[in-house]
């Protein structure tokens, strides 16, 4: 069953993220709290998301982390993002 932004928002646990290509790299991200086990990273639909979203996001999250240089398909980068900071965990 589809959810609002703000119930996902609300109910998940553990350090938040927005993706965007202004962001930290993984690298960055997992050595600023190496003891993070419970990360959730919110990738913007095509387009963005929109500006009350960023705003929201960016009120509870602990920063932004990118991808690399492009911006990738939604779908493309949750599985990116996740692989980056399971090899950055040392759990690949």
């Amino acid at each position: 069953k589809p959810q609002s932004f703000d119930d996902v928002l609300s109910s998940v646990s553990g350090t938040v993220y927005r993706a965007g290509p202004e962001g930290k790299s993984m690298e960055e991200v997992v050595k600023s709290d190496e003891t993070q086990n419970s990360v959730s990273i919110f990738v913007g639909p095509e387009g963005g998301f929109t500006e009350g979203e960023r705003n929201e996001l960016d009120e509870t999250s602990a920063g932004t982390v990118r991808v690399g240089e492009r911006n990738l398909r939604a779908e493309t980068a949750s599985v990116a993002l996740i692989t980056l900071w399971l090899g950055e965990k040392g759990y690949l």
